[in-house]
């Protein structure tokens, strides 16, 4: 029976077989060295690294139970300026594409950790770990469906919603309309005030909130700004 070829390529990287451990339930060193062949790994993934150095939670963080262990260790990680100059080396060394699992308190923790390493043809691929549960209450800005969808409703959909609407009432439905409803009430408004009100409705108004979507957008995304 001849051998099965199971090389695949993952968004450019190259492996020859599609089996690598998880990111942090691996030793790849002192414990697990000589238990089997690193090199026939199709990848190895690293612990997940923090943009900053970082000691994790405070013992007792590690428990055996019946069938296994409970952990809660925090992801301690020596920041990713130093995992790139002392700890790197050893898995590049194992012979296997090394994926490097980033994570961090803030959005821009990834955006400048993935800046540093975008260059090193060492790193395979990068995952990023938007959520490990046991670092308090996940990281901030991922920790609960409602807190992303909070996000989303006040960052993205309310100015997108004004700047839609905007758009509407002035070059569709015509200001006209609402002066007609002011006129309905007993208030009538001057031919001035109606055409600085029409001048505004078409043109200011969403300009002024094209700014302010692109300024949410930005923020949420991480777009870098020049």
């Amino acid at each position: 029976m001849g051998a099965c070829d199971l090389r695949i390529n993952l968004g450019g990287m190259e492996m020859k077989n599609p089996v690598m451990p998880a990111s942090g339930a691996y030793d790849y060193f002192e414990h697990n060295a000589d238990v089997f062949p690193m090199d026939r790994l199709g990848a190895v993934m690293v612990k997940s690294v923090h943009r900053h150095p970082r000691e994790g939670n405070s013992a007792p963080r590690i428990t055996e139970v019946l069938g296994g262990m409970i952990n809660a260790v925090g992801i301690p990680s020596v920041g990713i300026e130093a995992f790139m100059a002392q700890e790197l080396p050893r898995f590049d060394a194992i012979g296997a594409p090394v994926v490097l699992s980033l994570s961090g308190h803030a959005p821009e923790h990834y955006y400048e950790s993935a800046e540093i390493v975008a260059d090193d043809q060492r790193v395979g691929a990068i995952e990023l770990n938007l959520s490990c549960p046991n670092v308090g209450t996940g990281l901030p800005f991922s920790a609960t469906w409602l807190d992303f969808m909070d996000s989303i409703s006040e960052g993205v959909a309310m100015p997108l919603g004004a700047l839609l609407m905007s758009v509407w009432i002035g070059w569709f439905v015509g200001p006209k309309l609402i002066r007609d409803e002011v006129d309905l009430e007993g208030h009538k408004m001057s031919g001035s005030l109606y055409g600085f009100f029409n001048f505004c409705i078409k043109f200011i108004v969403p300009v002024a909130m094209a700014f302010i979507l692109y300024g949410m957008v930005a923020d949420f995304m991480i777009i870098p700004k020049p």
